[in-house]
């Protein structure tokens, strides 16, 4: 049976300045049910992925705190809304991974998406540069690089 509500992220790019990572992301969010949805509330953030972090604390859950990025007071059976966001992280709050000399980061975009009467979406995705090769595993970003924009970028379901 199809889930009344899904969503899909098309992530546009990565920003990072001098205090901030900044990921761009189009979220769209389709309604498969067989009746309107109201009261939808999107909610978002931006961590970093570590391996000293209990995965389940890195990923979106029940009870995660995440800031309200939109509010949708109505979707009609088979509408589709698509919003353009951005989803800031503190460099401050960033877990860096050292790989040698490199000083690397994962961004992971946690989403939660509810309306009344269905069970909320709970999604996470770890964010990288595309791969020179397709198929490869997407690459995490450089902390110790001048802060730049990235523009080849992907995102994978982690749950």
């Amino acid at each position: 049976m199809q889930a009344p509500m899904q969503v899909r992220i098309e992530v546009e790019s990565l920003s990072r300045s001098m205090r901030f990572a900044t990921l761009a992301t189009k979220i769209e969010i389709a309604n498969a049910g067989g009746k309107p949805l109201s009261d939808i509330a999107l909610d978002a953030d931006l961590t970093t992925a570590h391996g000293s972090i209990a995965i389940h604390d890195q990923l979106a859950g029940a009870e995660t705190q995440l800031e309200p990025l939109d509010h949708i007071e109505m979707l009609e059976e088979g509408g589709t809304v698509s919003l353009k966001k951005q989803v800031r992280l503190p460099l401050l709050q960033v877990r860096p991974i050292r790989q040698g000399r490199a000083v690397l980061y994962v961004p992971l975009l946690r989403l939660r998406v509810s309306s009344e009467g269905i069970d909320p979406i709970l999604r996470t995705f770890v964010i990288g540069m595309r791969p020179a090769i397709p198929g490869d595993k997407l690459q995490p970003f450089r902390l110790d690089e001048t802060p730049q924009t990235y523009r080849m970028i992907g995102a994978r379901i982690l749950d």
